[in-house]
């Protein structure tokens, strides 16, 4: 026996040429467009300021009409114009939200409405005709995006309505779970979870194919299944059913012939006027016709998609008002489609859709969870620990959240007011937004002081836009401020062309007080060429020194820079030690020379410097290797210095052994005046722009130290060598990426003083100096003044992106 439900919920589905509306009850009365009598439904647009939009669906039509004396049948004209938008023009502008102008009393007054005003005005008025005040349940698009879901949630709650809104392909779940969970095996007795229902829509202007699993939900039921909605992609998406400009008197296509019965009728059906008898009127302008591709191409994309499935779907279900044009036969015969397949068009299609609506409704009034789904990506710009970075507020793709219900972020964001500000700004990039977008959120009064605050998250599936809710700490009980941050008022984050930054743009471009890390990337063409020559390593016998080829050979290999990567480093092994694949590989080969340094009885072979330098050159991340690193210089230098030194710059990880390196190899020895090598400041110029942590084990004092140290070796290679050494380079990066200290030390070189201001001046120099054509540094196409000034700008904490001279 079924139980009663507690609440009285409907379910709402608008097609474009059909709709209805489902109570949860059979008791309850149902509506639907009769297919006899009912004409395309559409809106009718207001002529006088503050005039309702109205819903007509009914025949005959509201004498409206296009606005003319005759005939009144409201045609869609683009001479005209007209005082109707039908929904099947609205569900095809909805991507491109294109706009309908309809020009009336003769052309001198005209008023534009888009897509989405006559969607979500449709919607409305037809929910609160039928189902009065009673919850309702609104179909909507897989891909219906949240902006346009907030629009549909408002006009509803303007109406009085209590609505909410549910996925076209989980409505169709619902529906068939509640008639057929009797086919579903018991979960305990499931040997795999691929369990999935083909969900097949041709409406809307186009058609979609959507592949729903069903999980188990023990928390109901044991023997309970629920559908699991997944972000849509454009592979589920096929542009085929459009409103095409075919003429129908002439085209003998099913295609056609169904358009033409729809929105192409004799004038005489509508208006018995000597006048027009004969001839016959086009229901949609031309303006809002997209092509339309041949059944043949609609056919072969549906095989693929069902051939798609590693298991075959345990029911397939075809809905949609152009759903009966659609030839399964050969589907069936070739066993993409088992024995459950359902298919229903016109009235039919929306009425399944609306009763899989009210049963979510009804689901989500009961506090029941009757459906999974996923969240879009929505990120913060925000500073963590001196960096700025994307941070995700809402679950991936990977995690489900239940339907129907609030889902709250697990961590609220640390943000902070300063003093004198009225407002907070949040700078956030969605991915059904173009570029990133600031949000504004206004503070009840200006901050007194710099105030830390936190930022909530919330979001409801399908419900509309997500809820910033930002709380300000307060100095007293007395002052607390939560403020909800409004997309209406959200601006698009524009650059000095107009153009709309990007997610990574924006990011880049961020005046920062000290540089990005600058890593060594992987280069799957040149690991490719590597993997052979290890694979042969690995079946000799290392200790033979006939071998010595074999470590060469790999040794140059790893070395080789991808040029396809200019301007950043790419070798077969980036600096995070990651292989483009194949990662077992790589371990045995860093275990083998391992094995071997540490079992040799010869250090100072070639075989040792060459298995070492590998080692480097993947930046292998063994802490032992790091250690073994380090106690050389602790034991007169068992091996090659310069093989150590550069191992160093590439491998150390552990913040405390990379201060100990880089002071030593910074430092000026006792008595002497020398400065350090080239290959010193190039292995502490790396491990600065490798490592996250390079800084933390470092005080400000020492590296105000090494900071001088490389001022005086700039300022010497600058006047002296014009810069024409590597030792230039490598000491200005080193200035430069010490600026990292700031995470650890927010004051360390203040723009003002005296240190910064003498490195701007030096840097000034440089940069008329090589205007003078007196400077003539190593840097092959970097654009030197360029690359110094930026310099200048990250001493003054106004730097914007990577350092142009930190390819090597």
């Amino acid at each position: 026996m079924i139980p009663q439900p507690i609440h009285k919920a409907y379910g709402l589905s608008l097609g474009s040429t059909c709709w209805a509306v489902a109570p949860i009850s059979p008791s309850l009365k149902s509506w639907s467009s009769d297919p006899n009598r009912h004409i395309a439904p559409s809106v009718l647009l207001p002529i006088h300021h503050g005039e309702p939009i109205r819903f007509d669906t009914w025949y005959p039509p509201h004498p409206r009409g296009a606005g003319q004396t005759l005939p009144v049948e409201s045609r869609v004209s683009e001479v005209d114009g007209t005082g109707r938008f039908p929904l099947a023009a609205a569900w095809t502008g909805r991507v491109g939200n294109r706009s309908h102008t309809w020009k009336w009393n003769g052309g001198i007054k005209d008023a534009q409405y888009d897509s989405m005003t006559a969607i979500k005005s449709g919607i409305a008025s037809l929910a609160k005709v039928t189902s009065k005040s009673n919850p309702v349940g609104i179909v909507v698009p897989n891909d219906f995006r949240q902006e346009e879901q907030q629009q549909v949630i408002d006009e509803c709650q303007l109406q009085g309505l209590d609505a909410a809104l549910i996925w076209q392909p989980i409505a169709a779940a619902l529906n068939w779970l509640r008639n057929h969970s009797d086919l579903l095996p018991s979960p305990s007795n499931m040997d795999s979870d691929d369990i999935s229902l083909a969900i097949i829509h041709t409406d809307w202007g186009y058609g979609t194919f959507t592949k729903v699993n069903l999980t188990p939900w023990p928390k109901i039921s044991p023997n309970r299944w629920l559908p699991v909605r997944t972000r849509p992609s454009r592979d589920d998406r096929f542009e085929s059913f459009g409103w095409t400009t075919l003429s129908p008197r002439t085209s003998r296509d099913s295609f056609s012939d169904q358009w033409m019965a729809t929105f192409v009728k004799p004038v005489s059906e509508i208006l018995d006027r000597e006048l027009y008898i004969g001839k016959q009127v086009n229901l949609l302008p031309e303006r809002w016709q997209i092509p339309m591709k041949s059944p043949a191409a609609y056919q072969d994309r549906l095989e693929r998609f069902l051939k798609a499935f590693r298991k075959q779907p345990i029911a397939v279900i075809s809905l949609g008002d152009w759903e009966s044009v659609l030839q399964f036969q050969h589907l069936v015969s070739s066993r993409l489609i088992g024995e459950q397949f359902i298919r229903h068009s016109g009235t039919a299609a929306e009425t399944f859709l609306a009763e899989g609506a009210a049963i979510f409704r009804e689901a989500q009034l009961n506090n029941e969870t009757c459906y999974l789904d996923t969240l879009p990506e929505l990120d913060l710009f925000i500073e963590k620990d001196g960096e700025y970075q994307w941070h995700p507020l809402l679950t991936g793709d990977a995690t489900h959240v239940e339907g129907g219900k609030v889902w709250n972020c697990d961590q609220p964001i640390d943000v902070s007011v300063r003093r004198g500000e009225d407002s907070v700004s949040l700078v956030v990039a969605h991915e059904e937004y173009e570029g990133v977008r600031e949000l504004i959120a206004p503070l009840d009064r200006p901050a007194e002081k710099r105030v830390p605050g936190k930022l909530f998250v919330s979001a409801t599936p399908a419900q509309g836009n997500a809820v910033l809710r930002i709380d300000i700490d307060p100095i007293n009980k007395a002052d607390t401020q939560s403020i909800v941050a409004s997309w209406r008022r959200m601006t698009v984050k524009c650059d000095s062309d107009g153009k709309p930054f990007s997610k990574e743009r924006y990011l880049e471009e961020s005046p920062r007080a000290f540089p990005e890390l600058l890593p060594r990337l992987s280069s799957s063409a040149r690991w490719n060429s590597v993997v052979v020559k290890i694979k042969n390593l690995l079946s000799l016998d290392l200790e033979k020194s006939i071998h010595q080829r074999s470590l060469w050979s790999i040794k140059e290999a790893v070395l080789l820079k991808d040029q396809s990567f200019s301007p950043k480093d790419a070798t077969a092994i980036g600096s995070d030690h990651v292989p483009p694949s194949d990662p077992e590989l790589l371990s045995a080969l860093v275990d083998r020379l391992l094995h071997f340094i540490r079992n040799t009885k010869d250090l100072t072979s070639k075989n040792v410097e060459n298995a070492v330098r590998i080692l480097s050159y993947i930046s292998t991340s063994d802490i032992s290797f790091q250690e073994w690193l380090i106690d050389p210089f602790n034991d007169k230098l068992r091996i090659d210095r310069s093989a150590i030194i550069n191992g160093c710059g590439h491998c150390l990880r552990n913040p405390v052994l990379i201060r100990n390196f880089i002071v030593r190899m910074t430092a000026i020895e006792s008595g002497s005046r020398s400065t350090p090598s080239s290959n010193k400041l190039k292995a502490v110029s790396q491990i600065l722009r490798y490592r996250f942590n390079a800084t933390q084990s470092l005080t400000d004092d020492e590296a105000y130290k090494i900071i001088e140290i490389c001022l005086k070796i700039f300022e010497h290679e600058m006047r002296n060598t014009s810069g024409r050494t590597f030792a230039f380079r490598w000491a200005s990066l080193i200035i430069v990426y010490l600026l990292r200290r700031r995470m650890y030390s927010s004051e360390f070189l203040p723009p003002d003083g005296e240190l910064a201001v003498r490195a701007k001046q030096l840097f000034e120099e440089a940069i008329e100096r090589y205007n003078q054509r007196k400077l003539r540094p190593i840097g092959g196409s970097v654009d030197t003044p360029a690359a110094i000034r930026q310099m200048i700008n990250y001493i003054d904490k106004k730097g914007v992106g990577p350092l142009l001279l930190g390819s090597e």
